[in-house]
């Protein structure tokens, strides 16, 4: 069995060959050798549901245009005298501004657009922080504005559920939690096993 990583499984892919790519591969071939030596059976790999691959996702509208931060390389000339990297590090300020270019993709930056655009009462929050914004189900009416204005696309539909009642609602709750786009699943199964409210 082989394992390889780095710029060896890059070269071809389309993608640049960047060191995050080569260290992300280093981690999942470490994370592969270790359940081999086990004598597990690898796992095919899998994206996770909470990351975000279709940029149509998000409400690109909401972020300006910045160019990525050029990094000082080492002059031509000076690269046979010397041991150091032939691109340099970011100075702070650099890293700073390179780290603002990026999207947040699914996870809630408390922009409060959601708070701000609902037409109902149905989106409260307590602090203006990220994640902290709750989705009261019962109000609701499904008009998917809050999704729509998200930038990130940490808010997410779900199906209409069919009471017994013969009611069909649309149900529109998220769980807006750091790193989670949206997947209150189980508290919406459970609505329609509520006792009805007194109006």
């Amino acid at each position: 069995m082989f394992f390889a990583a780095g710029d060896i499984v890059q070269i071809g892919s389309g993608q640049p060959l960047m060191v995050v790519n080569a260290v992300g591969d280093g981690k999942r071939v470490a994370f592969n050798l270790d359940t081999v030596v086990r004598g597990q059976a690898l796992q095919e790999r899998t994206v996770p549901l909470d990351v975000i691959t279709d940029l149509a996702r998000m409400n690109m509208t909401y972020f300006p245009h910045f160019a990525r931060v050029k990094q000082d390389m080492l002059p031509p000339v000076s690269r046979r005298r010397t041991q150091e990297e032939v691109i340099q590090a970011f100075s702070e300020e650099q890293a700073m501004e390179e780290a603002n270019r990026c999207f947040s993709c699914g996870t809630c930056n408390a922009c409060d657009n959601c708070y701000l655009v609902c037409p109902e009462p149905c989106i409260i929050r307590k602090d203006r922080s990220n994640g902290l914004y709750k989705i009261l189900v019962d109000y609701c009416k499904g008009c998917r504005v809050c999704i729509e204005e998200c930038p990130t696309g940490c808010l997410e539909g779900v199906p209409e559920l069919d009471f017994d009642t013969g009611v069909i609602r649309m149900d529109t709750a998220f769980a807006i939690t750091p790193g989670l786009h949206g997947r209150q699943a189980e508290q919406l199964r459970m609505v329609p096993h509520q006792p009805p409210k007194e109006i």
